[in-house]
């Protein structure tokens, strides 16, 4: 029988890194980007952050699952 594979307390930990990651990436575009490119850059950080988180959630859920 498959085990359960729900979310864990990981997953709480995991969000908070990733909006740290998130918060001190856009801190850093907007210290070292001009204004011209900031939109595009900001966006770019944003697509980031949330493609690799679902790529990291779905990595590990397919872990878990086996």
């Amino acid at each position: 029988m498959r085990r359960r594979i729900g979310c864990g307390l990981w997953m709480v930990f995991f969000l908070i890194a990733l909006f740290a990651a998130e918060w001190a990436l856009l801190w850093l575009v907007a210290q070292t980007v001009d204004r011209d490119h900031l939109v595009p850059a900001v966006f770019g950080v944003i697509v980031a952050i949330i493609a690799g988180g679902w790529i990291a959630v779905y990595l590990r859920m397919d872990h878990r699952a086996r």
